[in-house]
């Protein structure tokens, strides 16, 4: 059987060597008081010391939570339930925690305001400023787009916060391993983004920032989060953290070249063009690795799932809902019309990626690109039969 190419590292990566053999070195409830729950509450705070020292901050500023998700949604109503009314600034290229939990905070009486990007899929600072209001209590910007790899001025959005007396919260899970995060009041991270296990995220939360609960239960968390804790997902997060910070760099360059390559393989083919950086015709700035293509006349979908009988994994730019197809909200708002979005797709490279693979997902998608725009006979029904489609 053919190995399978895994080019999705934006949504999953998968767990390091050095991480699967921790997973099941610990157990434990961290709140007891005998020697094993002695042993899982020092392996904890071990790892919110490793966590606290790679991020610049103190390991009192550090909880764990079950994902990137809950982070966000935490940052977000913590933030603004602590506040208790007032106006809360963010963007329309948000990850769906932080998007839909500034819905959420509407319906509980809040202004929000939700700033479009540029076409190039980044935030500007002007924006950001022309949409503060003097009862302004939260702001939230990601660090890197996770459709896109756009990175956003996370690092200046945060000087103009604190010269304002403004919480900032920035969604920072794209951005582990990959760039620098900003000292933000509030930073959301995912372990699962880089090389971690899913179900454990952090949150930091900077020393004097006023938030509510998430979660009500038990005193875990020093009485901040409740529910027991995931020892063994919590230790490997710390040590994958380390891993990938130690690499950044070395990796980056390795990612740049796989990037380069894939984007040769491109070349030849007309109608593609490159959110971010590497088009070539605009001045944001992306990650290495995350590649967001749009393509003429080819449906996103029908492009991924034959890619996927090929023994390739990489994800559309459009969300389903009940099977029902729509554009990218990213992408809309930053100008693309429908079709463009529809044709939308995202590869991602990771550690596992070699140059042979970047090379093959370029050729074949130059490939289906060809046949899906000659609508070679017989093409489509396959995938039709083997997905079910209509």
């Amino acid at each position: 059987m053919t190995k399978r190419i895994y080019a999705d590292h934006a949504a999953d990566t998968p767990l390091r060597p050095e991480v699967r053999e921790i997973i099941g070195r610990w157990y434990g409830n961290a709140s007891a008081l005998y020697a094993d729950g002695r042993g899982a509450r020092k392996a904890i705070e071990n790892a919110r010391r490793t966590v606290a020292e790679l991020l610049g901050r103190s390991a009192g500023e550090i909880f764990f939570t079950s994902g990137g998700t809950e982070s966000d949604n935490w940052a977000v109503k913590g933030a603004a339930r602590a506040a208790g009314k007032g106006h809360i600034l963010t963007t329309m290229i948000e990850h769906p925690a932080v998007y839909e939990s500034c819905r959420r905070m509407e319906y509980e009486g809040f202004d929000v305001t939700y700033l479009r990007p540029d076409r190039n899929g980044r935030i500007r600072n002007e924006d950001v400023l022309s949409g503060l209001r003097p009862d302004t209590i939260l702001i939230s910007v990601m660090t890197v787009n996770n459709e896109t790899g756009v990175i956003q001025p996370a690092g200046e959005i945060l000087e103009i916060a604190r010269k304002r007396h403004i919480l900032f919260h920035t969604d920072a899970v794209q951005a582990a391993g990959r760039c620098d995060i900003p000292e933000a009041d509030l930073v959301s991270l995912a372990a699962h983004k880089f090389g971690g296990p899913q179900g454990v995220g952090i949150l930091v939360i900077r020393k004097g920032t006023d938030i509510r609960n998430l979660m009500d239960g038990g005193s875990q968390e020093r009485g901040h989060r409740a529910g027991t804790e995931n020892v063994a997902g919590i230790v490997a997060a710390a040590e994958a953290l380390k891993l990938a910070m130690q690499e950044q760099e070395t990796e980056n360059l390795r990612l740049t070249r796989l990037q380069e390559i894939f984007l040769d393989g491109l070349a030849g083919v007309p109608g593609v063009a490159v959110t971010g950086h590497a088009s070539g015709s605009c001045g944001a700035e992306t990650v290495p690795g995350i590649i967001n293509l749009r393509i003429d006349r080819i449906d996103g979908e029908e492009l991924t799932l034959l890619l996927d009988l090929d023994g390739i994994g990489i994800a559309t730019g459009s969300a389903c809902t009940a099977g029902e197809p729509r554009p990218s909200r990213i992408l809309t708002a930053m100008g693309c019309p429908p079709e463009e979005a529809y044709g939308s797709v995202r590869v991602s490279f990771g550690r596992g990626n070699t140059e042979e693979e970047a090379a093959k997902i370029a050729a074949r998608i130059v490939f289906h690109v060809r046949e899906l725009r000659g609508k070679a006979p017989g093409y489509l029904g396959k995938l039709n039969r083997l997905y079910g489609l209509n």
